[in-house]
């Protein structure tokens, strides 16, 4: 690479300013694709797991000298354009001339050269180092150059971009914050590692819509795993490359790993549902205060109250739970003996319409409460709700005893004709994003909706809705109702219909907002890609060296990971 340093040189009199670029491997008489041999091959990646097709591009042409593995990789990872149509690159020379070109045509435009000829020059010499694997440029550099006029050339998404892990969902500016090198993520072959972490400043975010609910948010130039429409060969796009119609890859079941078994409950007592013949696993202890505190603060969120008033008899901070089942009332009082056993309670009844029903007001007050109410943020109310942010990565236990309190208090199942659905529906659209996203922490997959309220000063409601038959299976295995009604009719919507869900779902984007500038962080993984919200999406390449010894060093044991996998680095 020394011998190239030299072909660019600067002529310091004033007669020529500018690039002086001699030829080392070019000549005028030839172009540099001339001296090169090439073959016409096939780019086929599959699952080292099954055998199965990842990613597929037949007819490609490529100098003889390329190695398969190289051909692979560029075709999956630096060709541009949508797969599988005309506008989709398939020569190394296309690349090539895309990216030197583009740069070429920046030197000409802002006067780096100092002539014509020297242009000339330059570009024969790039193109001949990158066409004969002399050298090479990063992924972005080969993901962008010369695809937009002014390409954003990093890969970004927003803090609370929620990033799928064994271990829970975790927000994407707390792994480059915690510098969480070596963590373990999912991506759509399993699980693969975080190798490098970086803050990217602040860049213009857009959010991807799906029709089921889901959504992704990203940097336009972030990559995306997207189809042009059902069962056709997908590839990698950017987001400001997407349209409505398109389809992205949601993983449904690639849900957290701990032990699901007994997860409400260290003993599980079968208890017949009376008249209907229906057995259900009724839990009756708890396992961790975690559990019993996600257990509460989703009754307080779903059929509760918690607030302070800052007149009037009682200025204390209150918690109120309200219960209209037995199982309720047990339930709730069972966990507020292990989180807040001291606390004086004061125990109402109320009426209900239904007569078999028995109302109860379960209010608790003063600063005793502050520590458990702050800690799951539950002073929020109406639009306002959001799934408390230590959910995301508490176990899967807590998660499951959340669940169960906000659907069994605001939640119903129903049979229609040859269809059933658990769901539950408010007026807190962010809570029922959240709520999807939690479910798919269980693997459950969801399908989030808005019924419009045409009456005039009342709320828009957004439904959170299993209804496939395997879900609510796996939603009456995980999750459950502790009322013995709305558990039998759960269990008799099983009967209806043998449908499934499967493990990789194609979801349809119908809208791309725009959500303006945020603080963007980037993350790098072994595989190259990780799922957010159980999409499939393309890391950034970053590598973020501090001049610093031990962290050189540890920069090359990072860049030997990346290249071993078949990846570049930036």
């Amino acid at each position: 690479m020394a011998k190239t340093r030299d072909a660019l040189s600067v002529e310091a009199g004033p007669a020529r300013k500018g690039l002086q670029v001699r030829r080392l491997f070019t000549s005028k008489s030839a172009h540099p694709y001339d001296e090169l041999t090439w073959e016409r091959r096939d780019a086929v990646i599959t699952n080292w797991r099954d055998g199965t097709v990842a990613f597929e591009q037949r007819d490609l042409e490529f100098p003889s000298t390329w190695s398969q593995n190289a051909t692979n990789i560029v075709a999956q990872k630096y060709f541009r354009g949508p797969l599988g149509t005309p506008q989709r690159e398939h020569s190394v020379r296309q690349m090539v001339d895309r990216v030197a070109g583009t740069i070429t045509r920046w030197g000409v435009k802002d006067g780096y050269f100092a002539g014509g000829e020297d242009a000339e020059a330059f570009q024969a010499e790039l193109t001949h180092l990158l066409a004969n694997q002399k050298a090479a440029f990063n992924s972005p550099v080969w993901f962008n150059v010369g695809v937009e006029p002014e390409p954003q050339c990093s890969a970004c998404q927003p803090y609370d971009a929620l990033v799928s892990t064994p271990s829970g969902m975790v927000r994407i500016g707390e792994l480059v914050e915690r510098h969480a090198v070596g963590t373990v993520v999912y991506d759509a072959h399993g699980e693969t590692r975080v190798r490098a972490v970086k803050f990217n400043g602040s860049k213009q975010v857009f959010r991807v819509k799906l029709r089921n609910g889901s959504f992704i948010e990203a940097t336009g130039d972030h990559l995306v795993f997207a189809v042009p429409r059902r069962r056709v060969q997908g590839g990698w796009l950017r987001v400001d490359q997407l349209e409505p119609g398109m389809r992205l890859h949601l993983y449904p079941h690639r849900g957290s790993q701990d032990d699901l078994v007994g997860q409400l409950a260290t003993s599980l007592e079968q208890q017949s549902i009376e008249g209907g013949g229906v057995t259900t696993l009724a839990r009756t202890a708890t396992s961790t205060r975690e559990t019993s505190e996600a257990a509460l603060a989703g009754w307080l969120q779903a059929d509760g109250f918690v607030g302070q008033y800052r007149t009037g008899t009682n200025t204390s901070l209150t918690a109120e739970f309200m219960t209209v089942t037995d199982e309720e009332y047990d339930w709730v009082q069972q966990h507020l003996s292990v989180v807040l056993p001291n606390v004086h309670q004061k125990v109402r009844t109320f009426p209900t319409v239904d007569s078999k029903l028995v109302g109860r007001r379960i209010r608790l007050y003063g600063e005793a409460l502050r520590p458990f109410v702050e800690s799951w943020d539950l002073l929020a109310r109406g639009h306002g709700l959001r799934v408390p942010a230590r959910l995301w990565t508490a176990s899967n236990e807590a998660v499951a005893a959340y669940l169960r309190s906000v659907f069994q208090a605001d939640g119903y199942v129903t049979v229609q004709g040859g269809s059933s659905r658990v769901a539950v529906a408010v007026i807190s659209e962010r809570w029922t994003e959240d709520l999807q996203i939690l479910l798919l922490r269980l693997g459950i997959y969801a399908r989030r909706l808005c019924k419009r309220e045409a009456r005039p000063n009342r709320s828009d409601l957004f439904e959170v809705q299993v209804n496939i038959g395997s879900e609510r299976a796996a939603f009456q295995s995980k999750v459950g109702f502790l009322s013995a009604g709305k558990a039998a009719t759960l269990a008799a919507s099983l009967e209806l219909d043998g449908r499934s869900c499967g493990d990789l779902r194609e979801e349809e984007i119908v809208a791309i907002e725009d959500r303006g500038v945020q603080p963007v962080f980037d993350i790098q993984t072994d595989s190259g890609e990780y799922l957010s919200n159980n999409l499939r999406v393309h890391n950034c390449f970053i590598l973020s060296v501090e001049d610093t010894m031990p962290s050189i060093l540890n920069w090359y044991v990072e860049e030997g990971m990346i290249f071993k996998g078949g990846s570049g680095s930036g």
